[in-house]
């Protein structure tokens, strides 16, 4: 219902690995630019998160099976 009452709307369909470098880089840049210290730091742990995530589904993908 939401969508139905937009005017414009586009979606994209990209691949995790794509996805993630550009989150990547969107967290990167906005981190350079933001002058706020709570707000860079914030910025810092999504970027964290981030790797986490991306660390475990690494792992994940070569873990031996049982």
């Amino acid at each position: 219902g939401v969508l139905k009452g937009m005017a414009e709307l586009e979606l994209l369909a990209l691949d995790s690995r794509e996805s993630f470098l550009k989150n990547k880089q969107y967290y990167q840049r906005r981190l350079e630019e933001e002058p706020e210290p709570a707000l860079r730091e914030l910025l810092r742990q999504d970027m964290e998160h981030l790797d986490a995530r991306q660390s475990s589904t690494a792992a994940s993908r070569i873990k031996p099976s049982s």
